[in-house]
């Protein structure tokens, strides 16, 4: 596909773009009091939310691998830096954002900082996993609750981020195996071969 459509020049067009976007939210926030929201013109997310900023700096650490262009590592450096603010602070869901963003940065430039910043992450989800490896719904966007299994904020960006996680640090393994354990668990088997196989939403 690549020799065909040559998809590293457009991913890299698009990458420039988005970094164009999300650089000037990044700037203008700098002239913002403490709390104020941010404001997003021209742009269709909120990238004080990682469940937004931490997937932008998963694309533009990708695009800084392909591209070896520092304009894109730069956003990562600052966005990396906006993330550790307030760590503890953001919701299980967008712990799970905020751990994908940072081990795609550390897997796409090999720095330790971003690393570093995963295992926190890491360590948080953790900590909020039950005996059944379920992670509590908390997105504002999705009903919450402890006994709920939210499968589209929270645990499969949770896994994902996991998965990579544990693949550097293997001490994080078994966080990553119980998560996936649930996952499978809950994969749909019903008859209906529009939904067997598949993950509902909610559960």
């Amino acid at each position: 596909l690549e020799a065909r459509y040559d998809l590293r020049k457009w991913a890299l067009a698009l990458g420039c773009e988005l970094l164009s976007a999300a650089s000037g939210i990044l700037l203008r926030r700098r002239n913002f009091a403490p709390g104020t929201p941010w404001r997003t013109d021209g742009w269709l997310g909120n990238l004080d939310k990682p469940h937004w900023g931490a997937l932008t700096m998963m694309a533009l650490a990708k695009c800084h691998a392909v591209g070896n262009d520092a304009a894109f590592l730069g956003f990562v450096e600052k966005y990396h830096e906006y993330l550790q603010e307030g760590a503890e602070n953001w919701n299980v869901s967008e712990q799970s954002y905020a751990l994908l963003g940072e081990i795609s940065a550390y897997s796409s430039t090999g720095d330790s900082r971003y690393l570093e910043a995963a295992r926190k992450f890491g360590s948080l989800i953790a900590g909020k996993m039950d005996a059944a490896g379920n992670i509590p719904a908390e997105h504002d966007e999705a009903p919450v609750g402890p006994h709920l299994v939210d499968t589209i904020y929270t645990v499969n960006w949770a896994l994902l981020g996991m998965q990579r996680l544990a693949e550097a640090c293997p001490e994080f393994q078994p966080a990553f195996q119980k998560l996936l354990s649930l996952i499978l668990r809950i994969q749909d088997k019903s008859p209906e071969t529009h939904f067997h196989g598949c993950w509902r939403g909610m559960y």
